[in-house]
């Protein structure tokens, strides 16, 4: 299992980092996920995501609409 580093800016416009383990590299939409179940776990255990089957990831749109954060890069950690 790999290490990657998922950048992200949260709503007060601070850069922050979260480390997870994945097999490969986590595309922007899953990145989301792991933001949301690790920051807000109360919103991730419901289903508040409007944007399923109408945008393109969902998830990330969701996270960057409704929780002001925005997923900025996924890089492997040696």
């Amino acid at each position: 299992m790999k290490k990657w580093q998922i950048a992200f800016i949260d709503e007060h416009g601070q850069q922050l980092n979260l480390e997870i383990d994945a097999e490969s590299r986590p595309d922007k939409d899953e990145a989301a996920r792991h933001v949301r179940a690790y920051y807000r776990p109360v919103l991730e255990k419901a289903d508040l995501n409007d944007f399923d089957n109408r945008a393109a990831e969902p998830a990330a749109k969701a996270l960057k609409d409704m929780n002001a954060m925005e997923i900025v890069s996924v890089t492997q950690v040696d």
